[in-house]
């Protein structure tokens, strides 16, 4: 049998026949539903125990201060997502915004995407390559972190990848179908809606069209593109206008900041790869190197998403958003690089253990086809699990995992909150609690600061074992303190207790309260400032205390009654 064709037989999309056949199908089907369990289960590992940090509170604040007539029509000075902001809302007023409420979206679109994107963007690619691919996406420590994230990353890559799909079936042939052409108007304009920097991405396959029509290809027609192109534009411009014409100083705030710089270029690919090892970066990059011209010939929505990369890139040289030298800012808003570049790597792989299997004796090398690139991607994989975060990340307890302890560059050498929290000296009374079994105690910390280099959440936690949660103020020593949701009905945060509601501590099994001397609070207009009189309120309202130095005083808290 010549060698083309039995690569090919080995790489079709057919459900074999025979019973050797049936059997690697059953096979097949039986690893792809291990992967999306093991990509389920690193997603689902402690998510209901995380507490809120750094851009989460984006919303939250708006939800606290502000009202649908104001955020539907601002991204305000942070950034929020408004979709996400009204969803929010929305919660605040009905069950009571938790936690769970924010996140859960987030977190089914990240499950589900780990079964679309291969479905996506596998083309021509053969069902090695798509095992492989669902095995990268399942342990990529970035998509993990967002499919935990109450922000917008998760769920744009699923829509926009999504309505690629749905657009290339709605422009196969040489007619629009309009019901598909529709479902990706409203598809782009959410994904724009939830988050505006998806804009060049979504207007991207329009462009590739018209370049295509130009080409005189068998395509649409000019009157046919022409409607498509204005049912998209105007459906998200709904979405995109109303905020940028009425607060375009939100925006312009933001622009003519930043660039890209050297250290961004290199740490993205670490972002991406989520490694602190450069030495698996270079193999990736090589892999990918051998398997981007097979992506793009494969795939035409790898071609569209290409193509909205590079408008997307475009767009953040002219525009120089605000922190876009920071490895993982660069990365996120190039966040749909990422499962292209998994695949380009994954078909890489695919590629040299055929040309290498090419060398052997016909059977040798089509059962080599069939279990090398496997073998090689679990290799890969575990140099890639011992270089990443996933191993701190599954500790028990670990209540922040969102952290920029974890999460702000996979490189702990470049992380500057590694280095600052590392060096922190922790109090006598954190490795006291290692005694005990560990998660069997819940410590609650005052003042809570949600951005992440002034919240030691994860240095206690490491240094004791238990989990450590924010003991927020608001309504004891002080009505609101931002960054903190107010002691009212609206608000059902569970992995947070207000130190003023003695029911909620005992609700909560808190164990130990404390408060660190050395943080400032921010008063309700996000100004920091020293609060001696919370540490007076404390002390009136929990006695004396079982532990002080100079850094932290802590409590224990009343015994429930039998």
């Amino acid at each position: 049998m010549p060698l083309n064709h039995r690569i090919h037989s080995a790489t079709s999309w057919a459900r074999p026949t025979g019973k050797s056949g049936s059997a690697a199908w059953f096979v097949g089907a039986g690893l792809a539903l291990l992967v999306l369990l093991f990509g389920a289960w690193l997603r689902l590992d402690q998510f209901a125990a995380q507490t809120l940090l750094d851009d989460e509170w984006h919303a939250v604040h708006q939800v606290v201060r502000s009202d649908p007539a104001h955020f539907l029509l601002t991204h305000g000075a942070d950034d929020h997502s408004i979709a996400l902001t009204l969803l929010y809302w929305v919660q605040a007023q009905t069950i009571g915004l938790s936690e769970l409420g924010m996140r859960l979206p987030l977190m089914l679109a990240g499950i589900a995407s780990l079964l679309v994107l291969p479905l996506v963007l596998r083309g021509s690619l053969s069902p090695r390559v798509s095992l492989i691919f669902a095995l990268s996406l399942a342990l990529s420590p970035l998509l993990v972190n967002y499919s935990k994230t109450a922000r917008p990353y998760a769920l744009t890559l699923l829509l926009t990848f999504t309505g690629f799909a749905v657009l290339e079936r709605a422009v196969a042939g040489d007619r629009v179908r309009w019901g598909l052409a529709t479902l990706y108007a409203v598809l782009a304009a959410l994904s724009v809606w939830l988050h505006a920097v998806t804009l060049p991405l979504v207007v991207a396959p329009l462009l590739a069209l018209a370049v295509s029509r130009m080409s005189e290809r068998r395509v649409l027609s000019w009157p046919s593109l022409l409607g498509l192109a204005s049912l998209v534009l105007l459906v998200v411009a709904l979405a995109l206008l109303p905020p940028m014409i009425n607060d375009a100083s939100a925006l312009a705030a933001k622009a003519g900041r930043d660039l890209p710089r050297l250290s961004t270029l290199i740490g993205v690919w670490h972002v991406w790869l989520g490694t602190s090892s450069s030495g698996l970066v270079l193999v990736s990059l090589l892999l990918a190197a051998l398997g981007v011209g097979p992506v793009w010939r494969g795939s035409r929505v790898a071609r569209w998403a290409l193509l909205g990369l590079l408008l997307t890139l475009g767009a953040i040289l002219v525009v120089r958003p605000a922190w876009v030298f920071n490895p993982l800012t660069f990365g996120r808003y190039l966040l749909p690089a990422l499962p292209l570049l998994l695949l380009a790597i994954a078909t890489g792989m695919v590629r040299l253990i055929d040309n290498l299997c090419a060398r052997l004796p016909a059977g040798v090398g089509a059962r080599a086809q069939r279990l090398l690139p496997m073998t090689g991607a679990l290799a890969l994989g575990v140099w890639g699990w011992n270089t990443s975060v996933h191993p701190a990340l599954l500790r028990h307890p670990n209540s922040n995992a969102l952290h920029y302890y974890f999460q702000f560059d996979y490189r702990p050498q470049k992380n500057p909150v590694v280095e600052a929290f590392d060096a922190i000296r922790p109090p006598a009374f954190w490795p006291g609690l290692k005694a005990l079994p560990a998660g069997s105690v819940t410590v609650a910390l005052a003042p809570f600061r949600f951005d992440s280099g002034a919240w030691l959440g994860p240095a206690w936690e490491s240094a004791s074992h238990q989990r450590v949660i924010p003991g927020f103020l608001s309504g004891a020593c002080g009505p609101w303190f931002f960054g903190e949701v107010p002691p009212d009905a609206r608000f059902a945060l569970r992995n947070a207790v207000h130190l003023s509601d003695a029911a909620a501590l005992l609700r909560k099994r808190v164990d130990y309260v404390a408060f660190d001397r050395r943080f400032t609070v921010l008063d309700a207009q996000g100004v920091k400032r020293a609060a001696p009189e919370c540490e007076a309120w404390m002390l009136q309202r929990f006695g004396h205390p079982i532990f002080e130095d100079a850094e932290m005083i802590v409590w224990r808290t009343p015994t429930p009654p039998p």
